[in-house]
């Protein structure tokens, strides 16, 4: 008996760290098509021969987009110059409604030349999130307050940010909010150099996104944390259940 249950037990973890183990840190980037803030087409290939910063942001985020964009802007410029201009940045928007390429130019005309800000068709956008592991929450919508302006709601997504190579490779993957402007710095040096990275150890952080890779986890809100906890109850339940069939 004990021996049918080590074998399920076995087979399940198996099952379970191969779908939720994030791919090698050299993996391909996944391709897209957007448009960026001018109305122009950009694909990932356009930028092979740089070093792309790719993140999921959106224009009416209160807190977290622009704490990210700010620490993505001081870790570039904390670069020396020559390495700079061999960044692209693309942020690739998670609030289509309202960030047409209209809005997109206006926030985008007080950052550098290099950064685009990009959108597309819902079809375009949601292929590109899902192949990026991006979750993407729209919230209550509230009437505005005057006519003409786009309604209020937040968006509860997934916060990450990536760091492509000059192939198109991904090097290293940057989640939530808790790291630091030089662990970018760094990342982004080393791939200007070609040289492989290694992540430092940090517990806390590799439970964290092995839990965002193994369930319905959102950034942000309540909502994902109680989706989570119900996802992690049903582990034990699951386990219990093909043990029953199995010892029969």
């Amino acid at each position: 008996m004990w021996r049918r249950a080590g074998i399920a037990l076995a087979v399940l973890g198996l099952l379970a760290f191969s779908a939720c183990s994030s791919s090698p840190a050299r993996s391909v980037a996944p391709p897209f098509e957007l448009t960026d803030q001018s109305g122009q087409p950009w694909r990932t290939e356009d930028a092979r021969g740089r070093v792309t910063l790719l993140t999921f942001l959106y224009t009416y985020c209160p807190v977290a987009c622009p704490l990210t964009i700010g620490k993505m802007q001081a870790a570039i410029e904390s670069l020396p110059e020559a390495e700079r201009q061999e960044i692209a940045v693309a942020i690739v928007t998670v609030d289509p409604e309202r960030d047409t390429p209209e809005r997109l130019r206006e926030v985008t005309s007080y950052l550098p030349g290099n950064w685009l800000y990009l959108t597309g068709t819902p079809g375009q956008l949601k292929t590109t999130w899902d192949n990026y592991g991006i979750q993407v929450q729209k919230g209550e919508e509230i009437s505005p307050a005057h006519a003409g302006h786009p309604a209020s709601y937040e968006v509860t997504h997934t916060l990450e940010v990536i760091v492509v190579d000059r192939e198109g490779r991904m090097a290293a993957r940057l989640w939530g909010d808790a790291w630091q402007v030089p662990e970018l710095a760094q990342k982004l040096d080393l791939t200007l150099q070609g040289r492989a990275l290694k992540g430092a150890a940090n517990p806390t952080r590799a439970a964290l996104r092995f839990l965002q890779l193994c369930g319905p986890f959102y950034f942000a809100g309540t909502f994902g944390a109680v989706a989570h906890g119900l996802f992690l109850l049903t582990i034990p339940v699951g386990l219990f259940a093909v043990y029953r069939v199995i010892a029969r």
